[in-house]
């Protein structure tokens, strides 16, 4: 009865529990889609470079090698290209390497003419041949500046940019740098082999006063193309000056330099003035070269007393000094009668308006989208402008041409094709007048909106059958329209597409399978029609019933649940006619290790008057021996050999009624005895009596 029992109850629970699952009611949720890392592209502006390198050069023509040194030693960009690697180390080092060079030649020159003054012409003479190949040095390293310039152009493709745009006027900036680097290096080498040699020979010749050139040449075993080859002056020129006099072959000249004012704005005019003058007095009508920072100027005439007077507009290099000199070397007529020379260095201090740019972009640029650009010109203490140009580029791409007062605002696009990652918005305004250029850039980042699906499915599938899909796709940019979504599940899938509201609905069917109830991932792709978003990959997970199976177990368990009982009862009757043995109870000595038994016999009971005889372990156990007695014969339940003593109780106590609860007391008292190691006393035993007689007058009352 027990296993029929136990056997109902478990089908029961296996149908209320398929009952559960078909009333599940998941919630499914957007699940964040896995996202790989975007790669930035270097961070670098095309700009910020070639004006830097710009500046670099300055510090050259400025001989200041320090300051040369710090520039290219330490970039300020992050990242360059690789493509760009090789052409910024090779400037530079060549660029740090020449600024050295310019200011070793610069040393040379004023040792040279100390020698000169005290006469010792052939540490002269070696000295000259030492600078002649500093500078031979010196072009080389300005080669591979150019040529490093010319690898940069060609990556930039700055040369091919507008001819006003900051890009082209940046690397023009740099391109006139390296001339007029040339041009100095080229005047160098002009004195030294022009006009230096001569002033060496017009030493020796001075040893030889009073003698004619031929006498000169006899005397020292020469040929006038030697002296052509030491001078410089041309055979032709030296043999009309055959008859004369050596100390009358190259005389020395002097020329002075004099700047007002020594403080002036760029743009500004500063007076020149000076003199040239030779050993019989003024030189007129010769032209003298006017040096700005070592380059060539521009050139002014004497007048017939040997003075020149010029105004010089300050040039709009945006520098804080400028070294100004004079210089009068022999052309034409004066090959061969004069020495070049070259004036004191006069300092000017350049003054110009500067202004801080500060720029501000948004935290998110998305690709085929437009982000705003914002900035604000701070002119601290000087006036500003209340109209400026301003160029912005997107790395090196010229994007947007505004004009523009000290804030504002300018919306730009990010084409569609723009890579993930860190880029550079650079910001440049041309120099108006007074105030200098300026230029600042910020990092910006662009990435690709991540979108989110809010798809709506049934709690539970069944199968056969479809399932409802109804959701809507969006980012933080706004909702997908026209992105394709692939949902599959298991062998079975399909397209959607979404509409302008990011909407999407469909149905998918799902095929038959082997399984019975449980989870299935459902595979859902979007891809994106805007360039903005990414794709999303995700799963969403179901509960699937297949109807088919589930019917035929439960029909199985019906079908078992049915003809069990009726094999069980069969069983049952069988044992039920088999003749039963009384149950009895036996003492079992004490044992210091209770083990517990199985079976319980009862000894028969043969007379009342025994019961109250013997220890009060004997008693107890005569007591409940005779109480089972008579509950057998009143209840007819057989105590079962496989049956405990308090299984029998419970068994009995529907019967009993009110007398079981002390049935049960009893129990527990004789289990007491019997598991464990109470030793009983004479109280216990009179409890016993008593618990005895109350079930007798309950069952009495009870008329059983």
């Amino acid at each position: 009865m027990n296993l029929c029992r136990s056997l109902k109850t478990g089908i029961a629970a296996t149908i209320i529990g398929l009952a559960s699952l078909c009333i599940l009611s998941p919630v499914v949720y957007a699940i964040e889609p896995h996202q790989d890392p975007a790669t930035a592209r270097p961070m670098y502006s095309a700009i910020s470079l070639l004006r830097y390198y710009s500046a670099a050069l300055d510090g050259v023509l400025q001989k200041n090698p320090s300051q040369v040194e710090d520039q290219l030693k330490k970039m300020p960009f992050a990242n360059i290209p690789p493509s760009l690697e090789a052409a910024a180390g090779d400037f530079a080092s060549s660029g740090i390497d020449l600024s050295h060079l310019v200011m070793d030649i610069e040393d040379d020159l004023s040792r040279w003419q100390a020698l000169v003054v005290q006469s010792r012409f052939d540490e002269a003479d070696e000295l000259a041949e030492l600078v002649l190949a500093t500078i031979s040095r010196a072009h080389i390293e300005l080669d591979n500046i150019e040529k490093a310039t010319g690898a940069t152009d060609r990556e930039l493709r700055a040369s091919l940019a507008p001819a006003d745009s900051d890009l082209r006027l940046a690397y023009d900036g740099l391109r006139q740098r390296i001339d007029r680097i040339r041009d100095m290096l080229d005047l160098y080498a002009r004195l030294l082999e022009e006009v230096l040699p001569k002033s060496v020979i017009t030493g020796e010749f001075s040893e030889f006063a009073g003698i004619t050139l031929e006498e000169y040449l006899r005397i020292k075993g020469l040929t006038v193309d030697d002296i052509s080859r030491l001078t410089g002056i041309s055979v032709e020129v030296l043999s009309q000056l055959a008859g004369v006099t050596v100390e009358e072959l190259l005389r020395p000249t002097e020329i002075t330099l004099k700047v007002e004012p020594v403080v002036i704005f760029v743009g500004g005019n500063v007076n020149l003035e000076g003199r040239l003058t030779g050993e019989v007095g003024p030189l007129a009508a010769r032209e003298v070269v006017i040096l700005l920072n070592g380059s060539p100027y521009m050139t002014v005439l004497t007048d017939n007393e040997g003075y020149y007077r010029e105004m010089l507009t300050v040039p709009y290099w945006y520098v804080s000094n400028l070294d100004i000199r004079a210089l009068y070397y022999p052309q034409d007529e004066d090959i061969g009668h004069y020495l070049a020379s070259l004036s004191r260095v006069v300092t000017i201090e350049v003054l110009f308006y500067q202004a801080g740019l500060e720029i501000t972009t948004e935290d998110k640029a998305y690709p085929g989208r437009e982000t705003t650009i914002a900035g604000r010109f701070d002119y601290g203490q000087y006036p500003p402008l209340a109209e400026r140009e301003v160029e912005i580029y997107f790395n090196s791409l010229l994007v947007s041409e505004i004009a523009v007062s000290q804030a504002f605002e300018q919306p730009i696009s990010i084409a569609p094709e723009t890579e993930v990652g860190r880029h550079i918005i650079t910001v440049s305004s041309a120099a108006v007048g007074r105030h200098a250029p300026v230029v600042s850039s910020a990092v910006i980042e662009v990435t690709r909106a991540t979108p989110v699906l809010n798809l709506g499915l049934p709690a539970v599938a069944l199968i056969p059958g479809s399932v409802e899909l109804d959701g809507r796709l969006y980012s933080e940019v706004g909702p997908l329209n026209g992105a394709l979504v692939t949902v599959g599940l298991g062998e079975s899938q399909i397209e959607l597409t979404s509409n302008e509201n990011g909407a999407l609905d469909g149905e998918i069917r799902v095929g038959m399978g082997l399984g019975v109830i449980g989870r299935q991932d459902m595979a859902v792709q979007v891809l994106p029609q805007e360039p903005w978003h990414r794709p999303l990959i995700t799963t969403r997970s179901l509960v699937m019933v297949n109807m088919v199976n589930c019917g035929g177990i439960i029909a199985i368990l019906v079908l078992f649940s049915i003809l069990l009982p009726v094999v069980l009862r069969r069983r049952s009757r069988i044992y039920a006619e088999a003749p039963v043995a009384a149950p009895v109870v036996a003492i079992t000595p004490y044992r210091p290790t209770p083990v517990y038994s199985q079976e319980v016999r009862l000894p028969v009971i043969k007379r009342p008057g025994a019961l109250d005889r013997g220890q009060p372990r004997n008693v107890i156990l005569a007591w409940y021996r005779f109480v089972v007695g008579v509950i057998r014969v009143v209840t007819r339940v057989m105590l079962k050999p496989q049956q405990t003593l308090r299984e029998f109780a419970g068994e009995s106590h529907r019967i009993l009624g009110p007398a079981a609860r002390y049935f049960l007391e009893l129990t527990k008292m004789v289990e007491r005895l019997l598991y464990s190691q109470y030793q009983p006393t004479n109280e216990d035993a009179g409890k016993s009596r008593k618990l005895s007689r109350d079930i007798e007058e309950e069952l009495k009352g009870e008329g059983v």
